[in-house]
Parts: structure tokens; C-alpha cells; sequence
């Protein structure tokens, strides 16, 4: 993206609306809203989110026979759990000036998020087959 903005000299007051190609079920209606979000709130940058089937709090790291906690916790009850959700590039916008305080994830501590179904990232042929799959069901 620092190479599209140098290249077409693009101000830093101006947005970029990026969409990965790996979203076949996007719809336009979908890329509206979020841009409605992003401008609703004056954000600098906006990202989607997904619901979880899994809490992290749940995940260990693989440690040989051992495991360690994905997220560090002495917590035993789900209920106790912060709401946590999956990061999504369904849609990413961010305004020009932003681009260099994101992390490589396109994020950082001010973005906002755009919550979206849970729909398939087509980015591997097992994506593509359950896509397929959803497609013929």
C-alpha cells in the first residue's frame, strides 16, 4: 500500500477502501456500510470482525507433550471470559496518513471494527471447496 500511495501520490487526508480478493460472498451493500461506519465515527481506520467459534482463552500452544496458554489466565469460568472476536479483512479502510501507524495486520490501537457474518476467506482449496460446498447445498 506505501508503494500505490507513492506512486499515485496520494494525500494524507485521502482513503484507501481495500478489498481482498478472497471474499466471493462480499456484496456491495456490505463495503457501504462499512464505509458508512468508518465516516459515521471520523475513524482513521476501520477493519471487519467475526464471532468466535472458540474462545482464545481456551487455546494452548503446542510445547512438545506440554502446552502452554495462548492468553495468559487463571480464569476457570467461560462466563468470565472477555468477549473477544476474529480479526477480518473483509473490508480495510484507513485514511493515508494512518497507513504508516498500522501494524502489518492493518490495525492498530484506534481502529474501529465492522462486525460481518461469518462468511469463508477463500485463501487455501479447502476454503474453496467449503465455499463450494455452501454454493451447491
Amino acid at each position: 500500500m506505501k508503494d500505490v500511495v507513492k506512486k499515485f501520490s496520494l494525500h494524507e487526508t485521502e482513503t484507501i477502501t481495500m478489498l481482498y480478493l478472497t471474499y466471493p460472498e462480499r456484496t456491495w451493500e456490505e463495503v457501504e456500510e462499512a464505509i458508512s461506519l468508518f465516516r459515521k465515527h471520523s475513524s482513521r481506520s476501520l477493519l471487519c470482525k467475526k464471532d468466535l467459534k472458540i474462545s482464545p482463552f481456551l487455546c494452548m500452544i503446542e510445547d512438545g507433550l506440554k502446552g502452554k496458554q495462548l492468553t495468559p489466565h487463571d480464569l476457570y469460568r467461560r462466563q468470565d471470559y472477555p468477549k473477544c472476536f476474529e480479526l477480518s479483512h473483509f473490508v480495510s479502510i484507513f485514511k493515508v496518513g494512518e497507513l504508516n501507524k498500522l501494524n502489518n495486520n492493518m490495525y492498530n490501537g484506534k481502529t474501529i471494527f465492522y462486525k460481518v457474518k461469518n462468511i469463508v476467506d477463500v485463501d487455501t482449496l479447502e476454503d474453496l471447496n467449503k465455499f463450494y460446498d455452501k454454493d451447491n447445498s
